[in-house]
């Protein structure tokens, strides 16, 4: 497609056809496109963020159809780019949907949305609630520290890279299922006032949920997690099921507070538990002797939590 020496003038006027509020920016654009690994990762120009920013904010006003239908356009100029990762990160950041460090007072409702670029919510103060059921969302979704006042619903949503919710707090609950992670969730921090639920969800990468605290019901079972998940130090109020997940690789509890039932019937761990400093307050469901006998789980699972609890 792009055949001139001046491909990064051409890749950079390109980004201004897509989205106008980059005008008077080619030069710097330009600049971006002369150097894809590093401006793939570095900082943007913060008249560049600014640019995006009003850009997300005047085009989200014109309404779901309008925004999908751009949506499609970007996606036919990052699939013209494919072959290079560092060009079609960098136009993913480019054409990012940015409502970074903004206050929504009404929520935000994506349900449905197509996000061509990333999905930027960190920092960003929702009065209402944070709807993204059946969304698309093709690069990174960002939303760390983010405060929302009301729910998150994800349920049946697509996300193609990373999901950054480390340090949101959450009013209400939180609901993912069936959604497909095809990439990390990392939930590191966060806060979490009403139930939580995944089930059903498919998550190819990691599960970091680090040092949370989720203040009512959990449900993390019936879940396929692909890599590594650590829950380490998070503090669960209330009851906890991980019955029917499926974990292909090591699940650590290191230091985590179970305040209420822990679930874990038919439960499979592909490498391995750890429970170190981990403390049941409330019952394990089945119990210890129930769980041996269960040809789902390991019997390394009945040895870890038999020495967590007379550590007790």
């Amino acid at each position: 497609m792009f055949t001139s020496v001046k491909r990064s003038a051409v890749l950079a006027r390109e980004v201004v056809r897509l989205e106008p509020h980059y005008a008077g920016e080619t030069e710097a654009l330009a600049a971006l496109f002369d150097h894809p690994e590093r401006a793939a990762t570095a900082a943007l120009p913060d008249r560049i963020v600014a640019a995006r920013r009003g850009a997300t904010l005047r085009a989200w006003g014109d309404g779901l159809p309008a925004w999908n239908a751009k949506a499609s356009e970007r996606i036919g100029f990052l699939r013209q780019i494919g072959q290079e990762p560092h060009l079609v990160r960098l136009g993913q950041r480019l054409l990012a949907a940015d409502f970074g460090g903004t206050t929504l007072a009404q929520g935000l409702d994506a349900a449905g949305a197509v996000f061509a670029g990333d999905l930027i919510l960190e920092r960003s103060v929702l009065g209402g609630a944070l709807r993204l059921d059946g969304a698309d969302v093709l690069a990174r979704c960002d939303a760390a520290d983010v405060r929302i006042g009301h729910e998150v619903t994800a349920e049946q949503a697509r996300f193609a890279g990373p999901v950054v919710l480390a340090g949101a707090t959450i009013a209400r609950s939180a609901r993912f299922g069936y959604a497909a992670f095809m990439s990390d969730l990392i939930l590191d921090r966060a806060r979490i006032d009403k139930e939580m639920w995944l089930r059903h969800a498919r998550i190819a990468g990691e599960i970091q949920m680090r040092g949370a605290h989720l203040r009512s019901d959990a449900g993390l079972g019936a879940c396929l997690y692909g890599k590594a998940a650590s829950f380490d130090g998070t503090t669960f109020d209330d009851t906890v099921s991980f019955e029917g997940a499926t974990f292909q690789d090591r699940l650590s509890l290191d230091g985590c507070v179970f305040g209420g039932r822990l679930r874990l019937a038919g439960l499979t761990l592909g490498a391995g538990l750890s429970v170190a400093g981990t403390r049941f307050r409330g019952e394990i469901i089945p119990p210890l002797d129930q769980i041996v006998a269960s040809a789902s789980t390991p019997r390394e699972m009945l040895a870890t939590l038999r020495k967590a609890l007379s550590a007790e």
